[in-house]
């Protein structure tokens, strides 16, 4: 009985959890577009632009070769593995500098996992192992760090959203969408401050840790969550950490110093 009722209780959640992704899909995602009248971001077609600056981020898998079907479908070579470490997540980062190194959400990377990104680009394929830089995990946000080089990267915003403002997420799975700022809202946790940017543009699993680009193709932010009224299920949300104010740059620097004086410091 008791195994019964947990069958049970666990097809009512999914039922439940279908009426709320129905309104959040493939076509919800186009139509948000289709909406802003958005085709182009810096003279680039939307997808090119975003996939050239974005990874796949997977998280939980050893991964020793990557290709690409006819159709342009990823396909994962992973190392051998027992049956207990074949679980793995998927999510989404977006490279900041031409140097390898990425923003995404902090809990695609949690855990102790091997994190690995993955170029959403044939043009410009790579695949490297990442290292975890820094996170704020109240925030939602981690900087990480491949050895490969992205010819391609956003430039940060130097200035928030304004209201009403038209924005772009990045997605991983059934593409990207576009939507409007519906509101900025400062974050005071103990020592740590971050603001976040609430939108209206789709977002789906897999688009954790994606980016949030105004018109220009300036990231304002990392995506990390949403919320749907299921009294109204055709309203949804979406949290994004702006990152505007966290200075990354400084981050970045010191980090790329420290890994110098190792690798002067290492025998060859």
């Amino acid at each position: 009985m008791k195994s019964l009722l947990i069958k049970v209780s666990f097809v009512l959640a999914s039922l439940c959890g279908c009426a709320t992704w129905s309104e959040v899909g493939p076509k919800a995602k186009s139509n948000s577009l289709a909406r802003a009248e958005v085709s182009e971001v810096d003279g680039e077609p939307v997808d090119v632009f975003l996939n050239s600056r974005m990874a796949d981020v997977i998280i939980g898998l050893e991964i020793s070769e990557v290709s690409y079907s006819e159709d342009g479908r990823l396909r994962l070579k992973p190392k051998r593995v027992s049956a207990s470490e074949t679980e793995f997540n998927l999510g989404s980062a977006v490279a900041i500098s031409s140097d390898g190194y990425f923003l995404t959400a902090a809990h695609n990377v949690g855990g102790g996992h091997p994190v690995w990104l993955v170029s959403k680009s044939r043009a410009d394929p790579y695949f490297g192992k990442a290292r975890v830089v820094w996170t704020m995990e109240k925030a939602d946000v981690a900087l990480l760090h491949i050895e490969a080089q992205p010819s391609q990267f956003c430039m940060l915003a130097e200035a928030l959203p304004q209201p009403d403002s038209m924005v772009i997420l990045g997605g991983h799975r059934w593409g990207n969408s576009a939507g409007r700022v519906v509101g900025i809202t400062p974050q005071e946790t103990g020592i740590d401050s971050f603001i976040e940017i609430e939108h209206n543009a789709p977002m789906v699993k897999g688009d954790s840790g994606g980016p949030l680009i105004d018109s220009q193709g300036r990231l304002l932010g990392i995506n990390h969550a949403w919320t749907t009224d299921h009294l109204w299920p055709r309203y949804h949300s979406t949290i994004a950490t702006a990152v505007t104010d966290l200075a990354l740059r400084r981050i970045i620097e010191k980090d790329a110093a420290q890994q110098l004086i190792q690798s002067e410091a290492t025998p060859l």
